[in-house]
């Protein structure tokens, strides 16, 4: 993952894959794990991507991007994908957090930017999504778990429900503030 330009195709075999730099992903790029699902019985051929640094993100987006069949083991991380502008859209996907942290969030989304969320597992964040201005988001045979506010969002947010389940968020499942 050091070598990726921004904008790169990415497959990842199955184990666990370290990100130490602070990179900003654009331009229709993807990564895409070639190993089990998060949900599969096999949990030895998972992709995971970690950082073994106290970073503040995870991964930064900054246009459209596609992440698919893919662990975010965000627990070092203050918060894990943090999305400025464009269509991000995660496929297959599991984001974990500490489970310790009172600001740790599993998903930013800022101005303008979009997330699509598909058969993806969120657990053990404070926050598992923020939506902040004009953002918006798309929750599809998605679970939000083990968390303390499950979506928080803005007056001028967008949401789309399809199966999308909130479960054991101790302060609320959605949040407006």
């Amino acid at each position: 993952l050091d070598i990726c330009k921004p904008s790169d195709k990415i497959y990842l075999s199955s184990g666990v894959h370290k990100i130490n730099f602070l990179e900003y992903f654009f331009d229709n790029g993807l990564i895409y794990g070639l190993g089990d699902q998060h949900g599969s019985n096999n949990n030895t051929n998972l992709v995971a991507i970690y950082s073994p640094d106290d970073n503040s993100n995870l991964l930064i987006f900054d246009g459209d991007f596609r992440l698919e069949n893919i662990v975010l083991n965000c627990q070092n991380i203050r918060t894990g994908l943090l999305v400025k502008h464009g269509n991000v859209t995660l496929k297959n996907c599991k984001l974990i957090g500490n489970g310790k942290s009172s600001v740790q969030q599993g998903i930013l989304c800022c101005g303008n930017a979009s997330i699509n969320m598909e058969n993806c597992i969120f657990e053990n964040f404070a926050t598992g999504i923020t939506l902040k201005n004009n953002s918006s988001l798309t929750l599809k045979n998605t679970t939000i778990a083990h968390t303390n506010v499950g979506l928080e969002v803005s007056e001028s947010s967008k949401i789309k429900f399809e199966d999308a389940i909130f479960q054991n968020c101790e302060k609320s499942a959605i949040f407006h503030n």
